[in-house]
């Protein structure tokens, strides 16, 4: 099914806009257009209909692309603008792209049409995508300054419902939470329809699907009637196309779930369903920090067991930082009895320096009224300390509860996994390796062979042609010991970072030289196209080399893949003129250093490409990748203020384009 596309087009000629049109066409559009030629007429359509694009003529009669963009930009579109014109001069053509138009095309030379307007489709829903983040991100600031303001279940679920609502493309919203006393999920806050419209349950038992369903915590999302015919207790309601049902946790357990639906989409989008499950996390901590002061308002013995039951330390502190009560943790922690700690200051109790840089954080606590996080490092630990304000009757926040988490495990497991995908990628290059070092083997071998057969001639050997046999074979140790000693360096955790000065066709060319023995195994062909003489750029070479590997190994995947499936249409017989190729592109562009990596491969869908840089995603069989590898080339890129760019079609191959900075 083509994807439908709304296009405004600014042009006086009805010819040259349905040729625009036909462009569009036959790249696979199902194309809704208006054509407008004057001012009001662009006006009142940027006022009826959301556009996807604007096409326009650079000068007519009655209009002017000048015109037009002053209008756009009064009417906080966010959409590609593409100047089409017969004749442009370059100095115009800058003018324009500086006052914001995103490409121009010359009408006799539409060859990078399709291309730009894909690329500028993108740009503009990563753009959009980012503005709703950022709003949704602020909405939950919002909504979380509130909740560390109450200790009122009741009022921190309305809290919650209205934040829901402000997030785009949800019409309805209710919570559930569980009531050990009866054993069932209660509806405890909704918002939209009515409940009678809505014929809402407002309890679910224990043997009910929708309860068993939250209690396991997995979240749904999907068109409301598949959901009810997995759910069937949720009630039949023609309002609705699409729905989610996500989990609320405390402790690892599902204590209750939000339920939404919309009536305006089939599906919510990605980022909306990231924030309903921040929405379900913030709820549960918020559940969870009700519960704790409650606890501290009961009764010392109470708080006593809660605190003990962890085996981190938490502690309470007045402004002063007297310890008014702690846990078992703490004393272990601090190397005290437990008992010994009530009314020690707990800034004598820490190193100096320690003491200095809690006491600035936890007096933010104190004037701010707002709870904060923050890392430290002890004794080779990483300890990650929560500060949380606690108020007395009157509202006054007269103390502080503080936990404190040991996440160094943690972080060494990320940095063990991110390492291990390296040495994962490293051991696919093992038959690389080893013919590079097996070649100058062969020549001292070799070598040898010959001294050996000349020694047994019995007669003197000149000593030239001993020190020119010498040196050969010198030259292939050095040789091994250059080979052994770069991947040593490339294969070694990088945490510290070797900042310099260097050349991006030498990391191609190393990366290239550890995987083109197994290409040729393969029969993959590999063409370098470099351009000589390009500037240094500065950065790690051993991490540009990862990238380097790392892409063409996801090339290499990609052309078996569909080598793999070619077969298999073909009756397990090989199509001969499938030709598996992949090409690496170095060149300058401007003031920037670009490398590009090609092949002809299985390609990607259009929507995994916007995921697959994210850790964990891949589009590879279970077990053929951890999804780290991509993840890791962006974050290394990014590091060096460089950008990934990825273009694919399906069954036709993919590129990636990297650009760097030149000093």
């Amino acid at each position: 099914m083509n994807k439908k596309l709304f296009v405004l087009i600014i042009e006086d000629s009805e010819e040259d806009a349905e040729q625009n049109v036909l462009y569009l066409q036959n790249a696979g559009y199902d194309i809704h257009y208006q054509r407008v030629e004057t001012a009001n007429e662009m006006k009142s359509a940027l006022e009826k209909q959301k556009w996807d694009v604007i096409l326009a003529d650079y000068l007519m009669p009655r209009f002017s692309v000048p015109a037009a963009l002053e209008i756009y930009k009064e009417s906080e579109s966010d959409i590609p603008f593409i100047v089409i014109s017969g004749a442009i001069g370059d100095k115009k053509a800058v003018g324009m792209m500086k006052t914001g138009v995103h490409d121009y095309f010359l009408k006799d030379n539409m060859t990078r049409f399709i291309a730009a307007v894909e690329r500028e489709l993108r740009e503009a829903a990563t753009r959009k995508e980012k503005r709703r983040a950022h709003q949704n991100l602020q909405i939950q600031h919002e909504m979380s300054l509130k909740l560390n303001k109450t200790t009122d279940l009741k009022v921190a679920l309305n809290y919650v419902i209205e934040t829901i609502h402000k997030i785009e493309g949800i019409d309805f919203s209710s919570i559930y939470i569980y009531n050990s006393q009866k054993g069932a999920l209660e509806l405890s806050a909704y918002h939209g329809l009515s409940q009678d419209v809505l014929k809402l349950t407002s309890q679910f038992d224990a043997g009910s699907p929708f309860y068993r369903f939250v209690r396991e915590g997995h979240p749904i999302y999907g068109q409301y009637n598949v959901i009810r015919q997995q759910i069937d207790d949720v009630p039949d309601n023609e309002w609705f196309l699409t729905s989610a049902i996500i989990p609320i946790e405390v402790d690892a357990q599902s204590i209750g779930a939000i339920f939404c639906a919309s009536g305006a989409s089939d599906d919510f989008l990605s980022g909306t369903k990231i924030t309903l499950e921040s929405i379900a996390s913030q709820i549960g901590g918020t559940i969870a920090r009700i519960k704790s002061e409650m606890a501290l308002q009961k009764s010392e013995r109470e708080l006593k067991a809660i605190m003990n039951s962890s085996t981190e330390p938490i502690f309470l502190i007045d402004f002063k930082g007297t310890i008014l009560t702690s846990n078992e943790g703490l004393g272990i922690r601090l190397g005290m009895e437990e008992k010994k700690l009530s009314g020690k200051n707990i800034y004598d109790l820490l190193p100096p320096e320690v003491a200095k840089y809690r006491k600035l954080k936890i007096e933010t606590v104190f004037k701010s009224g707002e709870p904060i996080r923050f890392e430290d490092e002890r004794s080779g630990r990483t300890i990650l300390t929560s500060v949380y304000p606690v108020s007395d009757t009157d509202g006054k926040i007269t103390r502080a509860a503080i936990f404190g988490l040991d996440i160094t495990d943690r972080i060494l497991a990320e940095k063990r996994l991110i390492h291990s995908e390296r040495m994962a990628g490293l051991g696919e290059l093992a038959a690389g390796i080893a013919h590079e070092i097996n070649q100058p083997l062969n020549t001292i071998s070799l070598i040898m062979d010959n001294l050996l057969s000349e020694f047994a001639k019995d007669e003197n050997i000149e000593e030239g042609y001993l020190k020119n046999k010498s040196d050969k074979i010198f030259e292939n140790i050095t040789r091994m010991r250059n080979i052994i000693d770069h991947i040593r360096a490339f294969s070694r955790n990088q945490d510290v970072s070797i900042i310099a000065g260097f050349d991006i066709n030498s990391s191609i060319r190393n990366a290239v030289s550890m995987i083109s023995e197994q290409f040729k195994h393969l029969a993959i062909h590999l063409n370098l196209d470099l351009e000589e003489k390009l500037p240094e750029i500065r950065g790690n070479t051993y991490k540009v080399e990862e990238v380097i590997l790392n892409l063409l190994v996801n090339a290499k995947d990609a052309l078996l893949e569909k080598r793999h499936k070619v077969t298999e249409s073909r009756s397990h017989k090989v199509d001969e003129n499938f030709e598996m190729v992949v090409g690496i592109r170095s060149f300058q562009e401007d003031h920037s250093i670009i490398v590009e990596i090609n092949d002809n491969g299985i390609g990607i869908r259009d929507e995994d490409i916007g995921r697959i840089m994210l850790p964990f995603y891949t589009t590879k069989d279970v077990g053929k990748g951890t999804g780290l590898g991509l993840s890791i080339s962006y974050q290394i890129i990014r590091e060096m203020h460089g950008t990934i760019e990825i273009s694919s079609n399906i069954r036709k191959g993919t590129t990636i384009r990297i650009t760097l900075g030149i000093n």
